[in-house]
């Protein structure tokens, strides 16, 4: 089995876009 690199990969992402959109909200 392959290393989780796709599902951190996802995550990151999704961390990602959580935070631009706390951000954008904060404007």
């Amino acid at each position: 089995m392959k290393p989780t690199s796709l599902t951190t990969e996802k995550e990151f992402n999704h961390r990602g876009k959580e935070y631009q959109i706390k951000s954008v909200l904060r404007f």
